[in-house]
């Protein structure tokens, strides 16, 4: 079903055993109990907000989806089974993943969210913030150019700094696996860049 897709959940999981911890918080919100989920809300949802940005050109898009990804976890809640070694923010990512993938199959623009008018506000050199930006938006570019799951991985790793452990939780990957595909990942950037006469 199209929803238990984009939500990762499976009504057939057991619940959390094994030494998974789950907060006051979270079981309150696994509960139904919005203020528990507003305090979920409250802490993830900046993080969320930016690692959507950085991947959906349209601010506004952004919002939207950020929006989407809290309302799908709110219908969602009551089902959602913590899995040991998978936090909940991991959750979060692979609803807001889905929804970005979503967008992109329908036409919309996925991009890295990089601005190169806020680079280049930061540099006082008019020449070196010319510079800046250009190089700035070619490797926007390029990395519009990898597939859905490099965006996802070079986002994560090289825009969020995220431990290659935390980003395969996300991914669902092992850290052996997850360090294999972002090799491809950056191989397949440099290799973009220098077609183009751009050194990488």
């Amino acid at each position: 079903m199209q929803q238990d897709r984009l939500l990762d959940v499976k009504d057939d999981e057991p619940p959390a055993t094994g030494g998974t911890v789950i907060d006051g918080t979270l079981r309150r919100a696994m509960a139904r109990d919005q203020s528990a989920f507003g305090a979920l809300y409250e802490a993830h949802v900046e993080r969320i907000h930016r690692h959507v940005r950085y991947r959906v050109t349209d601010p506004n898009t952004a919002e939207d989806i950020t929006a989407q990804v809290f309302l799908r976890a709110w219908q969602a809640i009551d089902r959602y089974r913590p899995v040991e070694g998978r936090p909940f923010l991991a959750w979060l990512f692979t609803i807001a993943n889905n929804l970005i993938v979503d967008h992109h199959r329908r036409g919309g623009r996925v991009t890295t969210g990089i601005d190169p008018a806020r680079h280049a506000a930061t540099t006082e050199n008019p020449e070196e913030a010319a510079v800046n930006a250009d190089l700035q938006a070619q490797l926007a570019a390029a990395i519009r150019r990898l597939k859905p799951e490099h965006q996802l991985i070079v986002s994560l790793r090289l825009i969020e700094d995220m431990e290659y452990e935390d980003i395969a939780r996300v991914m669902n990957k092992k850290p052996g696996a997850l360090r294999v595909t972002l090799f491809r990942a950056l191989a397949a950037l440099r290799d973009d860049l220098s077609k183009r006469g751009i050194r990488p």
